[in-house]
């Protein structure tokens, strides 16, 4: 799957959506068996995944024997997409405090991850959100070490600016990132603000906040995103001992790193 796949996967389509209506909008409006022999996709798929993206607004049927297909602009499905999701979020948030209201009834059972134990994070957007969240709530420090492709979705998934909030509030943020073309813009922005050191190779990422707690796990290697092969199994800790003990591995490494310099 290349990175136009990936992208348009993130607004919802499948890997067979996003690879159909890329081939529509590179050959241009096309007729389902011709859609078949350019993608390799047998045709009752093709014609299955047609209707599937008119119904999403993507793809225009042209009546015939046979049907000819047009895309929609991308502008303006990737906009459609867009709305529905705004639709459903406003739909989900009025439904919210009734429902808060009823699940309330029950006993209260639920509680975050024990005080001195590790608790497994499932997901990557649940593992960026709360990074997020804890970077937001940090007091003093936070200090990371994270992959080529984290620091280049930063922007993406908020965490930039979660950062300069944290150094509004005078956090000090230090930053060891694996740094070339694709994510150099990234770095220049962050470093006007931050301390950033390069290394190559990353191969496990820390997230360690006011040296209490941290979050970790094997980090993200645009291989993996290319193949959609992402691990999305990460764990918190706030066990005194081993946070103390990453905390040292990350002083270790920012001492033997590069201090990054910003291109002009």
């Amino acid at each position: 799957m290349n990175d136009e796949q990936a992208d348009l996967v993130q607004f919802g389509l499948t890997r067979l959506q996003s690879k159909i209506y890329l081939a529509l909008l590179r050959v241009g409006p096309s007729r389902s068996g011709q859609l078949s022999s350019y993608t390799g996709v047998v045709r009752p798929e093709v014609h299955r995944v047609l209707r599937e993206l008119a119904v999403k607004g993507l793809v225009q049927r042209k009546p015939g024997s046979p049907s000819t297909y047009s895309p929609t602009s991308p502008e303006r499905g990737l906009s459609l997409i867009i709305e529905r999701y705004k639709e459903k979020l406003h739909e989900l948030e009025t439904k919210k405090t009734a429902l808060v209201s009823m699940l309330g009834t029950y006993p209260e059972s639920y509680t975050d991850f024990p005080s001195g134990g590790f608790g497994v994070i499932m997901g990557a957007d649940n593992v960026v959100a709360r990074a997020t969240r804890m970077i937001l709530g940090a007091r003093q420090e936070y200090v990371a070490i994270m992959s080529k492709y984290a620091l280049r979705r930063a922007n993406e998934d908020n965490v930039t600016d979660a950062v300069l909030s944290a150094r509004k509030r005078n956090v000090r943020v230090r930053i060891i990132s694996e740094i070339d073309e694709s994510n150099s813009s990234v770095a220049n922005a962050l470093s006007k603000y931050i301390s950033l050191r390069q290394i190559n190779d990353v191969l496990v990422y820390l997230d360690i906040f006011d040296g209490k707690e941290m979050l970790f796990g094997p980090a993200i290697t645009d291989v993996e995103v290319t193949h959609s092969s992402r691990r999305d199994v990460d764990l918190w800790t706030d066990n005194s001992r081993f946070v103390a003990g990453m905390r040292a591995l990350f002083e270790h490494v920012w001492e033997t790193s590069t201090k990054y310099r910003r291109s002009s």
